[in-house]
C-alpha cells in the first residue's frame, strides 16, 4: 500500500511541461558568449556536441554553440544553484530550443503539491503506512503523528498565505 502511495506521489510532483531552456541572447555580444562557452564547457557542460563532429554543430554560429553549452551547464547544475545569467548573456525560454538531431537536455522541474491538497485516501495511506511499519508505536488510535503533523503543516501554511 505505501508503495502505491509512494509512486503516485512521485508521479504527480513532476510536470515535464515545465521544463525550461537556458538559451544565449541573440543581440549579445560575441565576446561574452565566447566566454560563456568557456566557462560552460570548463565546468562539466556536455560540449562533445557542439565539436565539428557532433550533432549540434550546425549552424556553426556562436550564439548557436552559446545556447547549447549554457544550457547543457545549467540543466546540470540548476539543482545546486546553477542560474541562467552568465553575465546576462542568456535567459530561460520555455520553447524547445531542440532542432533536427541536435536536442537540448532538459529538465522537469518538480514540484511539490501543498500538503493540505492531498486527497483524503493519501493521507489514509500515509497512516495505513505509518502502521504498518511497527518500528513507531507513538499512537494508537486512527489519529497518527503524521496526521496531526500533516494538519498542523497545512494550517501553518494556510494562514502564511493569508498574511
Amino acid at each position: 500500500m505505501a508503495v502505491p502511495l509512494v509512486l503516485v506521489l512521485l508521479v504527480a510532483m513532476f510536470t515535464g511541461s515545465d521544463a525550461m531552456y537556458c538559451v544565449c541572447k541573440s543581440d549579445a555580444n560575441p565576446a561574452a558568449m565566447q566566454k560563456a562557452i568557456d566557462y560552460a564547457c570548463g565546468k562539466g557542460a556536455d560540449c562533445t556536441q557542439i565539436t565539428s563532429s557532433g550533432p549540434c554543430f550546425q549552424p556553426s554560429s556562436v550564439v548557436a554553440h552559446c545556447s547549447y553549452a549554457c544550457n547543457s551547464y545549467y540543466q546540470k547544475n540548476a539543482g545546486m544553484g546553477a542560474t541562467c545569467d552568465f553575465m546576462g548573456v542568456a535567459t530561460l525560454v520555455a520553447a524547445d530550443p531542440s532542432a533536427g538531431s541536435c536536442k537540448y537536455p532538459a529538465s522537469a522541474r518538480l514540484i511539490a503539491p501543498p500538503i493540505y491538497a492531498l486527497p483524503p485516501t493519501c493521507l489514509l495511506g500515509l497512516e495505513h503506512a505509518y502502521h504498518s511499519t511497527r518500528s513507531m508505536k507513538l499512537f494508537n488510535n486512527r489519529f497518527t503523528g503524521i496526521s496531526l503533523l500533516i494538519l498542523l503543516i497545512g494550517l501553518d501554511y494556510l494562514n502564511l498565505a493569508s498574511i
